[in-house]
């Protein structure tokens, strides 16, 4: 059954949040790390994500509304690796600043796994959030094998 034009504006509007989410998440990051790598990385993850958000805010307004600039939820677990980051900022640890992002795009990646599951192929949208979760999976992939290198 396919979804009415305001589910789908909503379900769009929570990966605008999301994605939000995880810029600001990269913005704590590059701002708590001292390693120019990892700040040049996390810079990157942002702008890919300001073009996710674009896209996503493209698709709202073809479905005939504005979409505001939806700030992101920070809730439930989002929030709490946030925090964690926070706390690594402190101490300066890429450890665990590594560790709270993989968890972040962990979070990420169900959201866009649920939304696409919950979506018809054929939808305007479909391959567009295909293409960002295979982004958000790349990102989690090299986050995990930086995470392995800064943990020995």
């Amino acid at each position: 059954m396919m979804k009415s034009n305001a589910q789908i504006i909503t379900d769009l509007k929570d990966l605008v949040q999301i994605v939000n989410d995880g810029k600001e998440g990269f913005k704590v990051a590059a701002e708590a790390t001292n390693d120019q790598f990892l700040k040049d990385l996390f810079m990157q993850k942002i702008t890919e994500r300001n073009i996710y958000e674009d896209e996503l805010k493209f698709q709202i307004l073809r479905l005939g509304e504005i979409a505001e600039n939806e700030k992101g939820g920070l809730i439930g677990i989002l929030h709490r690796t946030w925090l964690e980051i926070k706390d690594a900022l402190k101490a300066r640890d890429d450890a665990a600043i590594l560790a709270a992002v993989k968890i972040s795009e962990q979070a990420a990646l169900v959201k866009y796994d649920y939304y696409l599951a919950e979506s018809e192929e054929v939808e305007d949208y479909f391959s567009i959030l295909l293409r960002q979760r295979a982004g958000v999976l790349n990102t989690l992939k090299e986050v995990e094998e930086l995470h392995q290198q800064f943990t020995n």
